[in-house]
């Protein structure tokens, strides 16, 4: 099979493809004008489109919904899921908690004094809205902490 002969197959297959086409497009026209009758096609189409409207409404409003919580509840903003630190007036890292929380409450419990407690981590995502966000130093317990209490 030369260039030539592939050359004609591919020819052949567009013309075959473009008559396909003109053939469905005047098939469609022909069922449009069917449903919808040049002489009543506006009041028609109208009444269809006020009927599909608050269905379109109420579709729009819950996929909206639905990508705002995906991005707020389930991929958070590039750091992983965020939650209220128990015991502090902040945020802190889920995974950062669930890791070890012995070692939090352990670590919130024995340093309430502590002066790196009072520093506050502002995200980019959480600028300007005065929320406290903990930083990982704060919630990880010192190695030495864990081999030797502190005494309450």
């Amino acid at each position: 099979m030369g260039i030539e002969e592939v050359k004609n197959y591919a020819i052949e297959k567009l013309k075959e493809l473009f008559l396909l086409l003109s053939n469905f497009s005047s098939q469609f026209l022909s069922w449009f004008d069917k449903v919808f009758p040049p002489d009543t096609r506006k009041d028609k189409i109208n009444h269809w489109f006020h009927v599909a409207l608050p269905f379109l409404i109420v579709t729009i409003c819950f996929a909206l919904i639905s990508y705002c919580c995906y991005c707020c509840c389930c991929r958070g903003s590039g750091r992983g899921r965020m939650m209220k630190a128990p015991g502090r007036n902040c945020r802190m890292q889920r995974s950062t908690f669930e890791s070890n929380p012995r070692a939090y409450f352990r670590n919130l419990r024995s340093y309430p004094a502590d002066p790196q407690s009072s520093r506050i981590n502002i995200s980019a995502a959480q600028a300007g809205t005065g929320t406290k966000v903990a930083t990982t130093e704060q919630l990880n317990v010192p190695v030495e902490s864990l081999a030797h209490p502190h005494p309450s």
